[in-house]
């Protein structure tokens, strides 16, 4: 008897590699494979994740600033809308102080005066005028509003007094611009700020 359990012993000792324990080994190597592929799907998933995201992030910056390019730009083209009027009223108005008066309407020939804290928008005058003036209000470019603002210039500062002249100067104006908009939920504005003086009075 003892001869026997020896000899088979011996054998499971001797047994080709795999053979002994084969269950045990069957099943540890199916729950490890389950273990890496939860793993790797969750580590697959976060990775796909931040990319979309980072996507986003992406094309969202890209249409803010290509928003406010624009938004730039159209606060850029009402300095330069008032600059126009400006000079046309110099060249074409009877008096030497017609050039700041940049508000007209159409029952008036010559601009008149304009008052502070209210903004303005551009305006093509009919006959007998045929030009562009401001007229109070705002004006809507698409999804843009811009506001024009012409304040009297109170000069403070000491750098301003040779370009204006001197406290509330009759030649010198403050040209603020302000373009708003819509984005995701939120109104988004720029604003630029000039002066225009009268650059040859009389």
């Amino acid at each position: 008897m003892n001869k026997k359990m020896q000899i088979s012993n011996l054998k499971s000792h001797f047994a080709p590699k795999g053979q002994c324990c084969e269950g045990r080994v069957s099943k540890l190597t199916r729950g490890f494979g389950i273990l890496e592929t939860v793993l790797a799907t969750g580590i697959l998933i976060m990775v796909v994740a931040a990319a979309v995201y980072l996507g986003n992030m992406s094309v969202r910056n890209s249409t803010t600033a290509n928003e406010r390019t624009a938004a730039y730009n159209y606060a850029q083209e009402g300095t330069e809308i008032v600059r126009q009027i400006r000079d046309t009223n110099w060249l074409i108005s009877p008096a030497p102080d017609y050039w700041y008066r940049l508000l007209c309407t159409q029952n008036t020939l010559y601009p008149n005066d304009v008052g502070q804290s209210q903004s303005f928008k551009r305006t093509f005058l009919g006959a007998p005028t045929y030009r562009y003036c401001l007229d109070a209000g705002s004006e809507s470019l698409g999804i843009y509003t811009r506001y024009i603002y012409i304040d009297y210039v109170n000069v403070t500062d000491p750098a301003l007094t040779s370009l204006c002249g001197g406290s509330l100067s009759p030649n010198c104006r403050k040209i603020r611009v302000r373009v708003e908009w819509p984005s995701r939920g939120k109104i988004l504005s720029v604003e630029t700020a000039t002066f225009l003086t009268n650059w040859k009075p009389l």
